[in-house]
């Protein structure tokens, strides 16, 4: 080490020394990744993705980290050459302590003011690694560090403050007391810190903008107040965008003021839409901006969209189609009186639907942008599934009635197309090859039969209890508790999973994905690679996945939208 004083320094980059630069690199790594996820909340509260106070809970959690990182830091002896950027290392770690510090100052007694030291320490670390990593020299790991510095990207957050009037409804003994009574109402609820026994509804700049807020809050049959308080506003200056650290970190978060119990996504992935028990569905764009709202009226318990995403269709006991969030009919129908328990779209926004009930009476209904177009089907038909072709409009039907299991094929207008009997009770179908093949779900297992003809061609002996294809309806996804396993056409197995046991399956063309807890999504590779798990804070209540772009979406309960990016 003594050369290192000496003029070979130079030939030797000090990013390769020991015993202090290797520990040292270590933690400038650690703390640059610490403050990407400082910085992705960051900027999440000054787009208002994030309250201030689920903003405080998110760098709170940071904490432990940061504590770590410091301790990482007392037993390392700077050499001489690094007498000068050590204390920017030390620097960067302390101003990541002040954040965490600050920001449990504000969950205290919930100063808004105290966000704007927060920010302010979380700068001073960029800036501290920033001199750190300019310093280093040369190698391979200095190299690396500088990629990573990059990839934050370069933006500013500037903060004013401003007197603004609170809308508090209240009063409640507890927070589980306002959950309750307020969940319909309100996404994040907890209560005020500054305004103890009461929630702070929202904030306006105006009071005639408060007393119309008030007024709806009464009407509820709520206690109201309204305060004066002092609160921060933020503005985000972007100057270059953030590299992503990996598919796991966020694209984008949203937030709705609904619990969601659908979410479908557009095979392009320009759209997700996501629907309330009560009929409010609401859509976002690739990248989460908000396109359209809309109140169809009808308890919801499905949500089908189009491949091109420009139609939606909500069922429960009716069922309503959106075109760009714009009714396509006057009022939503109710076919048959039944629960319609499943829908599907084809590319031109031809619609079935499919009711049911236990007396095994459902029945297919179709519709244009006309409205009803054929059906109730025929009386031997007891509907236990559908599919349709997304480009003929062709529909598959699993008929369960009086001991008889069938498939009946029904062509876009309405007429037979074929009928065949299957082996046992049917529970789900798809139509593969471009509507050539069925491949049918059956409680003894699963049977594939071409469609001319209506010829039973192989089963497949796997015991699986979730199932889906791939878009191209050329691989079977088989899941239970035991695993994962793709299958051809051919009745070939071409993967075993051990490592995932998933509830649900979704498919795109690169990836299949399943729920595998309540807060976790586990991501296989259309090869049969297992590649790691999605993850929210809260239950997960619907999901979906873009079929050609990859781009994975959840809904959690905290009513907060999540996208994560798989490689592509």
């Amino acid at each position: 080490m003594a050369a290192a004083g000496c003029g070979t320094a130079t030939e030797q980059p000090r990013a390769n020394l020991r015993p202090y630069w290797e520990p040292a690199l270590v933690a400038a790594t650690e703390a640059l990744g610490l403050l990407r996820l400082f910085d992705v909340n960051t900027r999440a509260l000054a787009q208002s993705s994030l309250t201030p106070e689920r903003y405080a809970t998110a760098i709170d959690k940071l904490g432990p980290e940061v504590t770590l990182l410091s301790e990482s830091l007392i037993p390392l002896v700077p050499p001489a050459d690094a007498a000068t950027v050590h204390p920017l290392l030390l620097g960067a770690a302390d101003s990541l302590v002040v954040a965490v510090r600050t920001i449990r100052d504000f969950r205290e007694d919930g100063q808004r003011e105290h966000l704007v030291g927060v920010i302010a320490a979380i700068a001073q670390a960029r800036a501290d690694l920033t001199g750190f990593v300019n310093e280093v020299g040369g190698g391979g790991a200095a190299e690396t560090l500088t990629r990573r510095l990059e990839s934050l990207g370069d933006f500013d957050i500037s903060a004013s403050s401003v007197t603004r009037y609170a809308v508090l409804v209240g009063q409640f003994v507890s927070t589980a007391e306002a959950r309750a009574k307020l969940r319909e109402f309100k996404a994040d609820i907890d209560l005020s810190v500054q305004f103890p026994r009461w929630v702070e509804a929202d904030r306006w700049d105006h009071l005639d903008q408060a007393m119309a807020d008030a007024a709806d809050w009464s009407d509820r049959q709520f206690e109201v107040r309204i305060e004066q308080v002092h609160d921060v506003v933020f503005d985000l200056d972007m100057r270059r965008a953030p590299g992503t650290a990996g598919w796991k970190e966020l694209v984008w978060l949203q937030t709705i003021t609904f619990d969601a119990t659908a979410l479908a996504a557009s095979a392009d992935g320009n759209v997700f839409a996501l629907a309330s028990r009560g009929g409010r569905v609401q859509a976002f764009g690739s990248g989460g901006e908000p396109l359209w709202t809309a109140e169809t009226g009808i308890p919801t318990a499905g949500l089908a969209i189009s491949p091109g995403g420009g139609a939606v269709a909500v069922t429960g006991f009716d069922v309503a189609l959106l075109q760009d969030g714009h009714p396509v009919w006057q009022r939503p129908f109710r076919p048959d009186n039944q629960l319609l328990e499943q829908a599907t779209l084809a590319r031109d926004s031809f619609l079935a639907v499919r009711s049911s009930n236990a007396s095994e009476l459902g029945h297919v209904f179709a519709y244009n942008q006309e409205g009803l177009f054929w059906g109730p089907t025929q009386d031997y038909i007891g509907a236990a599934a559908i599919d349709m072709d997304p480009e003929t409009g062709t529909v598959a039907v699993g008929s369960v009635r009086q001991g008889v299991h069938q498939v009946v094929i029904i062509g876009r207008e309405g007429q037979l197309v074929q009928r065949f009997g299957v082996g046992s009770r049917v529970r789900r179908l798809f139509l593969v090859e471009g509507g050539r093949l069925t491949v049918v779900d059956t409680e003894a297992g699963l049977e594939i039969y071409e469609n001319e003809r209506g010829e039973f061609q192989r089963d497949i002996p796997f015991d699986f209890t979730v199932i889906a294809t791939n878009p191209a309806g050329t691989v079977l996804y088989l899941g239970s508790q035991k695993g994962l396993a793709a299958y051809d056409l051919g009745g070939a197995q071409l993967w075993f999973n051990d490592q995932v046991a998933p509830r649900t399956l979704m498919t795109s063309v690169g990836y299949v994905c399943g729920l595998s807890s309540d807060t976790s999504i586990s991501v296989i590779r259309a090869g049969g690679d297992y590649l790691g798990e999605a993850t929210t804070l809260a239950s997960i209540r619907a999901a979906g996945l873009a079929t050609a772009t990859d781009r994975l979406v959840a809904a959690s309960a905290e009513r907060y939208v999540l996208a994560w990016q798989l490689p592509r």
